[in-house]
């Protein structure tokens, strides 16, 4: 009997395991006061498969901005990076060089959800488009800019800009795969504690 449950609690513990992605992180930077940006929040969502140092542009698997107007309304946002691969953005083609991303993990590891150092995703020399919304953000762990410009005749109208102090705070999600492995482990503690009941 006990073989016929831990089998399958080692294959659940193994799968959910393997199942579990690069890390996922969301940094959220809210305007202070002072700040001249017109919007609630800017999210940034990035992976990465490091666990300790600082994580720069090369080391991210994913990366995207999200530029909120208010608590649940996106104005524009940016997918940057796609399994490690630089996006075009709006037409412009991007290279690696072209963003800038960087977070100390050592940090952020201490508690407090700081570690962000500086982001931007370098639009502010490409050719606006006339046919979608474009963002563009830069900052730090304590500033936040960002301009966003829409689809309109040429050239496309901006409709806003700002920058100024921001608090940031990065939180780490948790992974879809994290419910199966906990499952996986009970099953395995119930199996140890049926044991320790039989031998005694």
């Amino acid at each position: 009997m006990l073989k016929r449950v831990l089998i399958p609690a080692a294959a659940l513990a193994l799968a959910a395991l393997s199942a579990l992605p690069a890390q996922a992180y969301f940094t959220t930077l809210v305007p202070g006061p002072g700040s001249d940006l017109p919007a609630d929040r800017l999210v940034i969502s990035w992976t990465t498969d490091l666990t300790s140092g600082t994580v720069t542009t090369a080391d991210l698997t994913s990366l995207q901005f999200e530029l909120y107007g208010n608590p649940t309304f996106v104005i524009v946002e940016d997918v940057a990076i796609v399994g490690g691969v630089v996006q075009a953005l709006a037409g412009n083609a991007r290279a690696l060089g072209d963003i800038d991303f960087s977070f100390d993990l050592d940090l952020f590891n201490l508690g407090g959800g700081q570690g962000l150092l500086s982001f931007d995703n370098n639009v502010a020399d490409f050719t606006p488009p006339t046919d979608q919304s474009m963002l563009d953000a830069w900052g730090t762990s304590d500033t936040l800019g960002a301009t966003v410009w829409v689809p309109a005749e040429s050239p496309p109208n901006i409709i806003m800009s700002g920058s100024g102090p921001a608090a940031s705070s990065t939180v780490v999600p948790l992974p879809a795969a994290a419910p199966l492995l906990a499952g996986a482990l009970g099953l395995l503690g119930l199996v140890a504690r049926r044991r320790r009941a039989a031998r005694g």
